[in-house]
């Protein structure tokens, strides 16, 4: 009927690991799709189409490796470098800019007249910021780069990036922390208030998490907005946004 099981934490932890698609097309076919759009690069960036304002995420989005993918799951094609596209990743898997697509959405189905309407930052606005005392972009580009590069296949654009390790071991604690990171981080950059930060993480709680309880979740957020304090100036919140 279509549905398909979880995968467990022994498949995630296994770098050789991929999940068995259930429709097939000849390998010369995909190429030759990727060949024609002018794509040489082993990876690529995908969002998800089918979507819902009441799912855990509106907006899902994904570095895969090179493959046949659908009408379902758009890609998003750039001359920029992969360090580059990471901050992109890193910047639609947030829950600011999640927050916005649910917003902006009245059906089932993230067209990209919705993707244009996204406020999503240039790469140059990251360059004046800095975390901890090193530049934010680094941070940034780090941890998206550690979860998405859990996987033999996704090698080629560890190195393209120039990202070690070249596969990171799959830790769901550690996951978690650095995509509540990615949220608190750019809820300053985007120059929410408290109020709005508790008003945010208190209905990204509410949401079916299957891996920390909402209280888990609300505490996390909010202590490291609070601790990233320092990350927005006086003068507003961070410039460059499309």
């Amino acid at each position: 009927k279509g549905f398909c099981r979880e995968a467990t934490v022994e498949e995630l932890t296994n770098a050789r690991w991929v999940p068995l698609p259930r429709y097939w097309v000849a390998e010369q076919f995909a190429e030759k799709l990727w060949e024609d759009v002018k794509w040489e690069s082993a990876w690529a960036i995908a969002f998800r189409d089918v979507t819902n304002p009441t799912n855990e995420r509106t907006m899902i989005a994904a570095f895969l490796p090179r493959v046949a993918i659908g009408h379902k799951a758009p890609a998003i094609l750039t001359s920029r470098s992969a360090r580059e596209v990471a901050l992109l990743v890193a910047n639609l898997s947030s829950a600011p800019l999640d927050y916005c697509a649910r917003n902006k959405m009245s059906g089932t189905s993230m067209s990209f007249f919705i993707l244009y309407q996204l406020p999503v930052f240039h790469p140059e606005a990251y360059a004046s910021w800095r975390l901890d005392g090193r530049p934010l972009v680094e941070e940034l580009t780090k941890i998206a780069l550690c979860l998405t590069c859990t996987c033999d296949l996704l090698r080629p654009l560890a190195k393209a990036a120039s990202h070690t390790p070249e596969v990171t071991r799959w830790n769901d604690e550690e996951r978690f922390s650095a995509m509540r990171c990615v949220d608190a981080i750019y809820a300053r950059l985007y120059g929410l208030t408290r109020e709005e930060v508790d008003k945010l993480v208190k209905k990204y709680s509410n949401m079916s998490f299957q891996r920390a309880s909402d209280r888990f979740y609300f505490n996390n957020v909010l202590s490291r907005y609070n601790a990233y304090a320092e990350l927005c100036p006086s003068d507003g919140p961070c410039k460059g946004v499309n």
